[in-house]
């Protein structure tokens, strides 16, 4: 435990005597050692508190860290308790000298390339496949922030063997019923790839007799070939002179368009200067009536 780093120095006599604070206390540190971030209530006022605690933590240590610890002797905390806690220590202790061990072996040696080469291809396989495990991994990361609420309600609910002993029951009669099912699938698949197998061997015959056909059909020349050919050709002249007399016409129109449009404006133009002159002729003859200009030769 001290080279662990816990602060405090703990003597053998301490666990003559039963102390579950001490023993409560020495477990909620190992397991915040273990994950920081775990959320373990290290209140023990009532009186069902150091059950509820013994129960998360060993809960929480058989699913995460695979490590079996005995309720019944960590709340006894006595010499029996010892035993529990190192198996929380002896992993702690051994990761910590795995990782002086990686710190020690930094400074790797230079190695020939070329001997390597051999394994380029696994190297390549365990690359994709990593890259396969991280995409799908990342996708079950994903789904943590649901399941966290869902597995610390499953935790913090009391264990029933007899519930759970039938909930693996059943999840193993319909794992069963499933592989029956999938072996049956895959009986019929075998089946169905030899019927499979037949149709694409008969669709490959009849592929090749219709291409063989075809190949008959493009050598021979048919009755009408030269009279089609005569009346492409015939309807080609036929089209240039379509093709020219509508161009001819669409200038003529256009022309037509074009001169009658002048006409309308020379027309505009002639009665414009008509009603000009007869607005003079008329503003003459009032003032002549008015007396206003005298007649020429009087």
């Amino acid at each position: 435990m001290k080279s662990l780093g816990y602060p405090k120095l703990i003597s053998i006599d301490s666990f003559r005597t039963p102390d579950f604070n001490f023993v409560s206390e020495i477990l909620f540190w190992l397991v915040k050692s273990y994950d920081p971030a775990i959320e373990v209530l290290n209140d023990l006022s009532s009186e069902n508190d150091p059950i509820v605690f013994i129960k998360t933590i060993t809960s929480y240590m058989t699913t995460k860290a695979n490590i079996k610890l005995n309720p019944k002797k960590l709340y006894m905390a006595d010499g029996y308790a010892v035993k529990e806690l190192l198996k929380i220590a002896n992993e702690l202790f051994k990761a910590k000298n795995l990782e002086t061990e990686i710190i020690d072996d930094s400074i790797i040696t230079p190695t020939n390339i070329q001997s390597k080469l051999s394994d380029l291809k696994t190297c390549r396989a365990l690359s994709a496949e990593i890259t396969t495990r991280g995409a799908n991994l990342y996708d079950l990361l994903e789904k943590e922030v649901e399941l966290r609420e869902m597995r610390a309600l499953v935790l913090s609910k009391p264990f029933e063997l007899s519930s759970m002993e039938s909930d693996v029951n059943h999840a193993l009669l319909q794992i069963q019923q499933k592989l029956t099912e999938t072996q049956l699938k895959l009986e019929n698949l075998s089946a169905d790839e030899v019927n499979l197998k037949g149709k694409i061997q008969k669709r490959k015959v009849e592929l090749d007799r219709a291409e063989k056909r075809l190949k008959s059909l493009k050598s021979v020349r048919p009755t009408f070939m030269e009279d089609y050919e005569k009346l492409e050709e015939d309807l080609k002249v036929l089209y240039q002179e379509y093709m020219d007399k509508y161009r001819n016409l669409t200038y003529l129109e256009q022309q037509l368009e074009e001169y009658n449009r002048l006409e309308q404006d020379k027309s505009d133009e002639n009665e414009m200067n008509l009603k000009k002159m007869q607005n003079k002729l008329r503003e003459e003859e009032w003032k002549m009536l008015r007396g206003e200009k005298e007649l020429k030769g009087i």
